[in-house]
């Protein structure tokens, strides 16, 4: 899979509000969380995180 089709994107911009990885990582982390690997896809629209409970929060 490589991403949204063209009309997906456009439907997601207009209807969705999303969390840009500068907001959402560092949530992440304040929450305890280590981000072990983050894939951000080849035209980076979208991320997927692999992360691991630290201990901290």
């Amino acid at each position: 899979d490589d991403g949204w089709t063209r009309a997906e994107l456009e439907e997601h911009l207009r209807e969705e509000h999303s969390t840009f990885g500068w907001l959402l990582e560092p949530m992440l982390e304040r929450a305890g969380l280590e981000i072990e690997h983050a894939d951000y896809g080849s035209r980076r629209i979208y991320a997927e995180y692999v992360c691991v409970k630290t201990g901290r929060s």
